[in-house]
């Protein structure tokens, strides 16, 4: 389908900002935007791909999420992701990688917001 992005960035530093302020939201995200060391592209999945599924850095393969999370065979392609690399930072309307999370030492925030039109 066709999709829309927002993208901003907003600083964890100003006053009144707490982690705990930022809502778990399916199509908006928000991920530690000095965590980002290459570009990040929007795109379907492709061989290879992994995201980090914890916090001790382990990987997991996307096909093995898609598989486990019950996507048909057939809509997986049309699912957009966010990636860097073969790094998937986030499977839109999914899960975000452990890599990118926000955390007490998050100084700006990358805020991510999906529209399917």
């Amino acid at each position: 389908g066709n999709w829309a992005f927002t993208f901003r960035i907003l600083d964890a530093r100003e006053p009144g900002f707490a982690l705990s302020a930022i809502p778990e939201k399916q199509y908006t995200k928000w991920l530690d935007y000095d965590k980002i060391r290459q570009n990040l592209v929007l795109r379907s999945r492709q061989s290879g791909d992994f995201f980090v599924a914890n916090a001790d850095g382990g990987r997991q393969k996307l096909k093995k999420y898609l598989i486990d999370e019950k996507i048909p065979q057939d809509r997986r392609d049309g699912i957009p992701l966010l990636a860097s690399g073969s790094e998937i930072w986030w499977i839109v309307g999914g899960r975000i990688s452990e890599a990118a999370r926000v955390t007490e030492k998050t100084k700006r925030i990358l805020e991510i917001t999906a529209e399917q039109e």
